[in-house]
């Protein structure tokens, strides 16, 4: 226990230390019952007692002045005072041993993490790439904040109630991280909200702070809605490429009907050929049963006059018929020709419609493809 000539020293060094203590910190000088002497900082911001409270046996300094016990280092939970607070009583005594009051001291109870939040928060805020916003919840409101020089919310602000946001609500509940996707109609751009519980360091079920980070989802959105204008442009073009098939195949189809024609006409030429090679037999005879009919008609003398007209029309007509067979010829032939330039010209168009119906389907597979892509792209953009 002090003596009780050691309290002016305490509170001289009261004063020095109350601002040097991370967080504040309050003093207090209990005689008898009552409150005679306080001093805080203005960073602490909690009025534990004030002078002239008299105080009963709920208050630690009493308890320690009647059982003459140094409470040291008592953690104080937030129930009872709004902060988690670190509290120590030391009871002086008079010359003759008797207690005559207490000294106190209060500092907050800082978790590890909200303690360092202000060295590294700016350091993590900036190496995200579209920036983030970092802050701490007490599991009311919030209590510290850091944004990022590319990324800040001005609607979430130091002081915000944090009691009825989801993200927090479902770290509380589930006692573990959370991360929920959320869209711009809460804070006016589309966000990932990640809630992290601290847990108290001695108690490790209760928790006492939520680390939280806020970050942009404009690069996700972005790629989100190229990979859906990719899609769309995809299967307009899977749409074009069908019809493009489509009408390939039935230009296919057409060449070949058009190159079974020409073969039938190349076909019916040769026939014509073989007619023609007919008919030349038959002028050849004709043209000797004139002859002979000629002759005989000859040997019948007057008689044989008339029969001698006819012989010589059937041998005008078979002249006639093997003149008409060049022309024949020749036309045949030119035809033939022609046929064969057109035949050429159709398997040409006929194995290049083959071509384009095998590259139409390689581009339909590339589109697929690329479109299976795009999907896996945006699946990815999900996840970002």
């Amino acid at each position: 226990m002090l003596d009780q000539r050691a309290i002016n020293s305490c509170k001289l060094l009261a004063e020095v230390l109350v601002d040097a203590i991370p967080g504040g910190a309050m003093f207090w000088l209990v005689e008898g019952n009552t409150v005679t002497w306080t001093k805080s900082s203005e960073k602490f911001g909690i009025q534990i007692v004030k002078t002239g409270d008299q105080l009963d046996e709920r208050y630690s300094s009493i308890r320690a002045m009647k059982e003459r016990t140094l409470l040291l280092n008592q953690s104080i939970k937030r129930s009872k005072q709004g902060e988690r607070l670190i509290m120590s009583t030391l009871p002086y005594v008079d010359e003759y041993d008797q207690v005559q009051g207490a000294f106190n001291m209060a500092w907050p109870r800082i978790h590890p993490v909200i303690a360092a939040f202000g060295n590294f928060a700016p350091i993590l805020a900036e190496m995200y790439h579209d920036g983030a916003l970092l802050y701490i919840s007490d599991l009311k409101k919030v209590v510290m904040r850091q944004a990022s020089s590319r990324f800040d919310l001005q609607s979430f602000q130091l002081g915000q109630n944090r009691e009825e946001d989801e993200a927090a609500r479902q770290a509380l509940s589930s006692q573990s991280p959370v991360i929920l996707e959320m869209g711009e109609e809460k804070y006016g751009v589309p966000v990932t909200v990640a809630n992290y519980p601290l847990f108290d360091e001695e108690n490790k079920d209760e928790i006492v702070a939520i680390l939280g980070i806020i970050t942009p989802k404009k690069t996700a959105v972005e790629l989100r809605q190229i990979a859906a204008d990719l899609e769309k442009g995809l299967l307009e073009i899977s749409a074009a490429v069908q019809q493009l098939t489509a009408s390939a195949a039935d230009i296919h189809t057409n060449e070949k009907v058009q190159n079974d024609k020409i073969r039938e006409v190349a076909a019916h030429t040769e026939e014509i050929r073989g007619i023609m090679a007919l008919i030349r037999k038959i002028a050849d005879a004709t043209n000797m049963l004139g002859f002979n009919a000629a002759i005989e008609a000859t040997r019948a003398g007057k008689q044989g006059n008339g029969f001698g007209v006819v012989a010589e029309e059937i041998r005008k007509l078979s002249e006639q018929t093997r003149s008409t067979i060049p022309q024949i010829q020749r036309l045949t032939d030119s035809i033939q020709e022609k046929v064969n330039q057109i035949n050429l010209k159709s398997m040409n168009s006929l194995q290049s419609s083959q071509g384009q119906a095998a590259a139409t389907e390689e581009v339909t597979a590339g589109i697929q493809e690329i479109s299976a892509m795009a999907e896996e792209l945006n699946r990815i953009a999900l996840l970002l």
